[in-house]
């Protein structure tokens, strides 16, 4: 499967929905912080919302099983993702991009200190 030009292996999609490497590497993070931290620090950086995320997006990949190998599939136009780089290098926009980028940060700058004599 290619998204946005990069080839993603069915394989790791499927190793990524059905490993428990998040719950584990969250045991072993924890077990590590226990042993060796010596700084108390909360046991979770990021919101119920990102948690309820996570958890959504691996059913959705459990639910919608891109990452299964169904002989015979064919996509069709509308499976097809933007290519978001390509739209992002268009010359015109992108010159227009570093135009505005560049006029907000245009100032100038001496390494001379002038003192005024009293």
């Amino acid at each position: 499967m290619s998204l946005c030009g990069l080839e993603i292996n069915s394989q790791f999609l499927a190793y990524v929905d059905s490993s428990a490497a998040i719950p584990f590497l969250r045991r072993i993070k924890h077990a590590y912080e226990l042993e060796i931290n010596h700084f108390l620090r909360g046991n979770a950086h990021s919101s119920p919302l990102a948690e309820e995320d996570i958890a959504n997006l691996q059913e959705a990949y459990r639910r919608d099983a891109i990452h299964v190998h169904n002989h015979g599939r064919k996509l069709n136009k509308n499976d097809k993702p933007k290519d978001y780089i390509a739209i992002g290098s268009d010359s015109v926009k992108l010159s227009s991009a570093i135009t505005s980028w560049w006029s907000k940060r245009d100032t100038d700058v001496t390494t001379e200190q002038i003192w005024e004599m009293e």
